[in-house]
């Protein structure tokens, strides 16, 4: 009978030198030859892509990866003793790795060991490079007071935890800058750098070296130009339509309660847009453009009650700011030219007809002889007034000089007598009364409202002008990088 006995696998030749260099490997020590001498660190770090910036919780995350590289002088090997391999693949867990961490790392339960899985690929002269990638919730003191256009900086701080500088030393890496291998939706990253330094550790009193990597960005600000400052500038700009419609057609304040109301709903809408922290640029903006909405929806008011004040005259200190000054800038004639032009208008008239009067007492035929006399005596003084006054004019009043109506213009000319008098043509206009005042007032409300317009529009573009330039982006110069 025969035995059958079960064959011994033989070794590969990667499985005989992943043994062999890890038969008498310690892990705990320092993989240096000299224990006063440092081990020199290359580190590298790979943005892949800048994933949230977040105000409220202060911190930054990003997707990276990060790539270190160092030389143990146990892990050398003849790559012609093991069919020419000349690099395997270690677990972390087997070989003593650099502890580098991330300072300022908040803690990210979920993320905070991707990495810790991926092999590290030792070399046959001893170099050992591990490359892991890593999900990063870094602090990073963020100011958005001027939102939407804030430029932010954060730092990402690498060293080792336990080893000082005298004993792990990090050398500046290859790369100076770092280019996101994605963009992010809201941020654009215009400047990086990457530097390393000594610094003292007053808890540890110590040296530790570290490798600080800064990414400056500054938000995209196209999205919230469109979405919340090109609606709220039209919305404010609606406040000018108000001054346009005239005060009798009785939905100005109505257009200005719609405004006012189309506003405060706009702001409840980019609420969680907005920033809490602060006071953010877009919300001095919100709050200057209600401000003047509630100006605009006063003035209206006011010219309104302008309108429809008839019962009293103006005081003089308002016809003077109003009438006069106002009136000017807007290029509204005020009332007293066109109180001056009635009053020579009707000085005229009196003259013709106190004219008129005495002719008909002198002449034999008093009808034919007024209707003549009359005709070319005003066509001179219309040739004189309308050089005076270019849109007055003068009528003329004719008399029929036939027999039939000699008695009829007998009749006309003793009633005119009895109510053209001197005293009484003189008072004809002269005085104001209550049409006048209303008057006043009503050019008053359109003078208010002309001028209110003017100012809508002049304060609306310097209020844009005013809160955004002062943004930090309009004065810094930067140089993008290609993502």
């Amino acid at each position: 009978k025969v035995i059958a006995f079960p064959q011994r696998r033989t070794p590969t030749a990667q499985e005989k030198l992943y043994e062999n260099v890890l038969k008498n490997y310690s892990k705990s020590s320092r993989p240096v030859n000299d224990p006063n001498k440092a081990l020199n660190l290359s580190f590298n770090f790979e943005l892949t892509k800048i994933y949230d910036v977040n105000a409220k919780m202060q911190r930054m995350s990003v997707v990276s990866f990060v790539r270190q590289e160092w030389h143990d002088g146990s892990l050398c090997w003849n790559a012609s003793d093991y069919s020419g391999f000349s690099s395997i693949n270690i677990a972390p867990s087997e070989i003593w790795v650099p502890d580098v961490e991330l300072y300022n790392e908040i803690e990210n339960k979920d993320h905070k060991k991707t990495g810790i899985t991926t092999h590290i690929i030792v070399y046959s002269n001893g170099t050992c490079r591990w490359t892991y990638p890593l999900f990063l919730h870094a602090m990073c003191s963020i100011d958005v007071s001027f939102f939407p256009l804030d430029l932010q900086k954060c730092s990402l701080r690498f060293g080792s935890i336990s080893y000082p500088s005298s004993e792990v030393y990090i050398t500046q890496p290859r790369l100076l800058h770092v280019i996101p291998a994605y963009k992010n939706e809201e941020w654009i990253v215009y400047e990086t750098s990457i530097k390393t330094e000594n610094i003292w550790d007053e808890k540890r009193m110590n040296n530790f070296s570290i490798v600080e990597i800064t990414l400056s960005m500054e938000r995209d600000f196209l999205y919230f130009f469109v979405e919340m400052l090109t609606p709220c500038f039209l919305i404010s700009c609606l406040t000018i339509l108000g001054f346009v419609l005239p005060p009798e057609s009785g939905e100005r304040m109505s257009l200005g309660m719609l405004i006012l109301l189309a506003m405060t709903f706009f702001q409840q809408l980019t609420m969680k847009v907005v920033p809490l922290q602060d006071f953010p640029l877009i919300s001095q903006y919100f709050l200057v453009t209600t401000i003047e909405i509630g100006i605009a929806l006063l003035i209206t008011t006011l010219t309104l009650n302008f309108y429809h004040h008839s019962h009293s005259e103006m005081p003089g200190f308002m016809k003077v700011i109003i009438l006069n000054y106002l009136a000017k800038i807007t290029r509204i004639r005020p009332p007293s030219e066109d109180k001056k032009q009635r009053k020579i208008k009707r000085s005229f008239r009196l003259s013709e007809r106190k004219f008129q009067l005495s002719s008909s007492s002198r002449d034999t035929n008093p009808d034919l002889q007024f209707d003549i006399e009359l005709t070319e005596t005003t066509s001179t003084r219309n040739d004189i007034l309308e050089a005076d006054l270019n849109d007055s004019t003068v009528g003329l009043v004719s008399f029929k000089s036939t027999e039939e109506s000699s008695s009829t213009s007998s009749s006309l000319r003793v009633t005119r007598s009895d109510e053209d008098t001197p005293d009484n043509i003189e008072q004809d206009g002269i005085e104001e009364g209550p049409s006048d005042w209303n008057k006043d007032w009503v050019l008053a409300s359109r003078i208010i409202d002309r001028f209110s317009m003017y100012a809508a529009m002049v304060i609306g573009i310097l209020t844009v002008l005013i809160v955004f330039v002062r943004a930090p982006r309009f004065w810094y110069s930067r140089t993008g990088l290609d993502g």
